[in-house]
């Protein structure tokens, strides 16, 4: 997750036009005669791009409709250091939700960006309305702070080709103007959803005030009337709210960030300011039940998902849903209320739906309750998947394999590309539901990607007759995602040779191992009339996975064919540190009339880690493994037991303890996919002993970096993420550097348990952090995700001194030099003579010449101040320039 970063606050009013000064002015006034009857509740931004650097941008609020305040305009921040823009209004409602006391407001523009960059869009609008309990400034009361909403642009030219340079935003479909009863859990849902098919990930974080600080008086609301029973989270994947419970009545506010990333990069951002209205009430709010969670649909099929619903008020309920499948413009979803209490969710579905993310779906509880209508939430998430590639086929022709089939195109038009996949041997794969691509643990190769979707046929010219080869198709769609695989389709073997059916290791030594090597008499002789007697059959080895070619030993001559033995022993060979490949050769009278393909042992290998022992293991066989059995030496018995199975060729033993001795071996289940070859064919790896150890770091903690300028300070949290990784934490290490282009240094570290820590630099909150978990063995983890806090600069100067001695305006001086350095000062008056200058970022001119310290005379003076200022890009050069009116 992107930590939260303050932003620069250089002061933007000597940016603005005249004309401009003079709307803010008017609205400054306006928001002061109306400071007690101040209107904002909650709201976002929203954009989408038009063409080229050309965005479209709407903001959204929601208004105190009795409040006595009219916004028919609202000043928007680009971003982009082009000043201050102005938006009208074109949509107002205040009838639909008058009953809650709420206007919906949007007001809407376009804006053509310069060139790439990451541009914070933010609107600040004085102020929000009275009596939030969790924004309540010292001396104060909320109607004096201001209303603050974001979002953030991101336009970046050297993103991955699967990202792209351009990016539309979240939009959010769910308006927030729920309410809420005292003791009982709220729930709310933004209803989000992206057009670009970006993954979202929601949190909850800080409101913002001017110049999108957040303030040090803000509270959670579950910091009023704390307690084991007030708890505010957010589900980061879904966006479901949940307050389980407001103990006091009340408004609160609380801003929700929605983040895109898009192939895992982040994309951009929307941060949304909300309301709650906490009212003492006896209605208990409905509940809704979904008998579907997440599922998927193949592209083509319809779903349908029943949805229910109850109060325990037995108070009419409104069932409605929302989200992107209702959005689409070809066959979008449908949502019906059957009844009361029920309503189905519907869509036919069309390749023109298949994409990567899942689509999200919110439904909606609303209850008629007369005296305050309370809702519930759920969420549930479709994933359409394109169909398989149809009726695939592999036959071989003239020593090449043509592998043909249906031309996706009559399926899916989307599709933009083909993929072909390879293996040695059928498989007994059942693809489980909802999954897509191809299954690592298949053991496919992928031998070709035809950009054509249209293909209808791909030659495979590195085959082996002796070999079953299987292939499997994947269409790819635009965005990356991928359709089901396609069925198997093998080639027939030669059967006029001899048919290997088993390599199976017997004895695990270096030097007196033991291999059993197995076939198939040849079945596709033309007439054995041409090929006298004697018979028998010669075996060839070679170490490793190479070519066998060292003739090891023969089975028994016969004068029948009938009577060949069709299996060797082969002794003394290595078996304990490298695999054995074989073939098998068929003599007639001295002469070689056919030879097997090459086949080798299972060779087993194992890796070790703190309480787990992973294993792998590799072949190369002319049949096809399609299970593996696991099993471990049993100490007491001394026989092998099974300890799990595989279709892949890799397990992972966890009931295991450092430090102790296991001893496993693999039995691997093949055949044929001709069925009148016997199978299954079992056949054994060596054995292999492993301990494992402790070596394994935690896995890295996630990290959120939030500064406070004025404290001078850098709240640092964190949480462990031990999912997958060892979860043996016994501290953290914290690192730190002043700048971007800075190198990391540890500056703390803390004990386990410990999960925040307040950072203090020397007069700056710039720089960044990360933080790494470490275990009791010194095992350190990767770094968590770097969190950057940047200083607020703030340089703004008064247009008006009085150097008369009453200590009110006597010295020209900035209102705020925070995070100021390295300043030269010069003053002039009107005809271009200096009368002052200095290098005190204080300036404190008091109204005299530099040189003679006599009073100047009344009249206007112009400044040229050149700065440096403390960011995370190291001291940034500033200038400004200015009149000061000196009156006496």
């Amino acid at each position: 997750m992107k930590a939260l970063q303050t932003n620069i606050n250089i002061a933007i009013y000597p940016k603005l036009s005249g004309l401009l000064k003079q709307v803010l002015a008017v609205l400054f006034v306006l928001s002061s005669l109306y400071a007690a009857a101040t209107h904002n509740r909650a709201g976002e931004i929203i954009y989408r791009r038009i063409s080229g650097f050309t965005y479209e941008v709407t903001i959204i609020t929601y208004t105190k409709e009795s409040a006595p305040v009219e916004r028919p305009a609202l000043l928007i921040d680009w971003g982009d250091n082009t000043g201050i823009d102005t938006l009208r209004r074109t949509f107002e409602d205040n009838n639909t939700y008058a009953d809650r006391d709420v206007t919906i407001n949007r007001y809407r523009g376009v804006h053509n960006f310069a060139g790439p960059g990451r541009f914070i869009i933010s609107v600040e609008d004085p102020n929000r309305n009275n009596n939030i309990l969790n924004l309540i400034p010292p001396n104060g009361q909320s109607d004096q702070v201001v209303f603050y909403i974001e979002s953030e642009l991101v336009i970046n030219p050297f993103a991955p080709a699967n990202v792209g340079p351009h990016n539309n935003s979240a939009v959010l479909l769910n308006p927030p103007i729920d309410q809420a009863c005292l003791g009982q859990p709220y729930r709310h849902n933004p209803g989000a959803f992206d057009p670009d098919g970006d993954s979202l990930v929601y949190s909850l974080v800080p409101n913002r005030v001017e110049g999108g600080n957040i303030p040090d008086y803000y509270i959670s609301p579950s910091g009023i009337a704390p307690g084991p029973n007030n708890n505010i989270s957010i589900n980061a994947r879904t966006g479901d709210l949940v307050w389980d419970a407001p103990q006091q009545a009340g408004q609160y506010n609380i801003a929700i960030l929605i983040e895109e990333f898009r192939n895992g990069l982040y994309v951009g951002s929307v941060l949304r300011d909300m309301q709650i209205t906490v009212e003492t009430c006896d209605n208990i709010a409905p509940e809704i039940s979904l008998t579907t969670l997440d599922t998927c649909v193949v592209a083509g099929s319809s779903i349908s998902i029943p949805v229910s619903a109850s109060d325990e008020n037995g108070d009419n309920l409104v069932l409605t849903a929302s989200g992107l499948p209702f959005e689409v413009n070809q066959s979008p979803a449908s949502f019906s209320q059957s009844g009361s209490t029920t309503a189905n969710f519907g869509w036919s579905t069309i390749c023109n739906h298949v994409r990567k993310s899942p689509y999200q779906v919110v439904v909606k509880a609303e209850d008629q309750n007369s005296e305050v209508k309370l809702v519930d939430f759920k969420s549930f998430q479709v994933t359409v998947i394109g169909p398989p590639v149809q009726n695939v086929s592999a036959n071989v022709v003239g020593g090449i394999t043509q592998i043909s089939w249906s031309n996706y195109n009559n399926q899916c038009t989307e599709a933009v590309a083909l993929k072909v996949y390879r293996r040695a041997g059928a498989t007994s794969y059942v693809r489980p539901l909802c999954t897509t691509g191809m299954p690592d643990e298949l053991g496919y190769e992928l031998i070709a990607t035809l950009e054509d979707a249209a293909a209808t046929s791909f030659t495979d010219t590195d085959t082996d007759p002796t070999t079953e080869f299987c292939y499997r198709l994947v269409a790819c769609f635009a965005d990356g995602a991928e359709s089901v695989v396609s069925d198997e389709a093998c080639t027939q073997i030669r059967l006029d040779v001899p048919i290997m059916t088993h390599v199976s290791v017997g004895v695990t030594d270096n030097t007196t191992g033991v291999d059993t090597i197995r076939w198939a008499k040849p079945q596709g002789l033309d007439t054995l009339n041409a090929f006298p007697p004697p018979y028998r059959f010669k075996v060839l080895q070679g170490v490793g996975f190479a070519n066998a070619t060292t003739e090891i030993g023969s089975t028994p001559t016969s004068n029948t064919f009938g009577g060949l033995d069709t299996t060797f022993i082969a002794r003394n060979l290595g078996t304990q540190d490298t695999a054995n490949a074989f073939r098998v050769v068929f003599e007639s009278n001295g002469n070689d009339v056919g030879t097997s393909g090459v086949s080798s042992s299972i060779f087993l290998e194992s890796g070790i880690g703190d309480e787990v022992v992973r294993l792998s293991w590799t072949e190369e066989v002319n049949w096809g493994n399609f299970r593996y059995i696991i099993e471990r030496l049993d100490p007491n018995t001394q026989t092998f037991d099974s300890i799990g199975t595989s279709i892949a060729p890799n397990f992972e033993d966890r009931d295991v303890v450092n430090d102790s001795t296991y001893c496993y071996r693999v039995r691997a289940l093949g055949a044929y996919s001709n069925v009148d070859l016997n199978d299954p064919f079992i056949n054994f790896s060596q054995e292999l002993c492993a301990t494992p150890v402790d070596n394994e770091p935690p896995c890295p903690p996630v990290l959120q970096a939030i500064a406070d300028c004025e404290l001078e300070n850098v709240a640092i949290t964190w949480e462990d993420t031990n999912f997958v990784c060892a979860p043996d934490v016994a501290g953290y290490n914290l690192y730190y550097k002043t700048t971007i282009d800075g190198d990391f240094e540890q500056i703390e570290s803390f004990p386990v348990g410990q999960n925040q820590y307040t950072f203090t630099g020397e007069n700056t909150v710039a720089g960044c952090f990360y933080i790494t978990a470490i275990d009791d063995n010194g095992n350190e983890s990767l770094p968590s995700n770097i969190g950057c806090t940047d200083n607020c600069p703030a340089y703004q100067l008064p247009d008006v001194m009085t150097p008369n001695g009453d200590g009110f305006n006597d010295v020209f001086r900035p209102f705020s030099s925070k995070f100021v350095r390295n300043v030269q000062v010069e003053i002039f008056n009107r005809w271009g003579k200096l009368v002052f200058e200095t290098t005190d970022p204080q300036i404190n001119w008091n109204g005299n010449y530099r040189e003679t310290q006599q009073p100047v005379a009344e009249g206007t003076y112009f400044y040229v101040i050149n700065l440096e200022v403390l960011t995370l890009e190291g001291l940034t050069p500033q200038n400004y320039s200015g009149y000061i009116t000196l009156l006496r």
